[in-house]
């Protein structure tokens, strides 16, 4: 299994592989998130992309955002979205983490459905807060 970064000239060649992976974890953003934008985002080196790769196969694509804040930088993850979770969870982590140290990150977070809970709590993520809506 190989965790890699994608670089932005690189997007054309395998947005056709990670597009239902972004594309299943933005039904769940309601609206607030377009394919467009994630695509346009990693284009102009907002986000990065990481896939992972098995058997010459991309099997799950990561989003992510270094947003600096007062006080602290972050590295937020933004969409994931793939197969077979439990073989590369913690492959993807660890290339998460250490894209984050790389660029001086405090914290790493996201945001996401009560499921996530589990499976982050694993690698040390805690809620801090819940997002709730109501629309209008």
């Amino acid at each position: 299994m190989i965790v890699s970064a994608v670089k932005p000239d690189n997007l054309a060649n395998v947005w056709q592989h990670v597009r239902p992976f972004i594309l299943s974890a933005l039904e769940f953003e309601h609206g607030t998130l377009t394919e467009g934008k994630v695509f346009s985002n990693i284009l102009s080196n907002i986000y990065i992309l990481i896939v992972v790769v098995e058997d010459e196969i991309i099997i799950a694509a990561q989003t992510m955002q270094i947003i600096d804040e007062p006080g602290q930088r972050i590295c937020n993850l933004v969409t994931t979205g793939g197969n077979k979770l439990d073989l590369w969870q913690d492959e993807l982590m660890g290339a998460i983490k250490t894209i984050a140290k790389q660029n001086n990150c405090d914290y790493v977070q996201t945001r996401g459905r009560p499921g996530w809970l589990k499976k982050l709590k694993q690698n040390g993520f805690e809620p801090l807060y819940f997002i709730t809506r109501c629309e209008l």
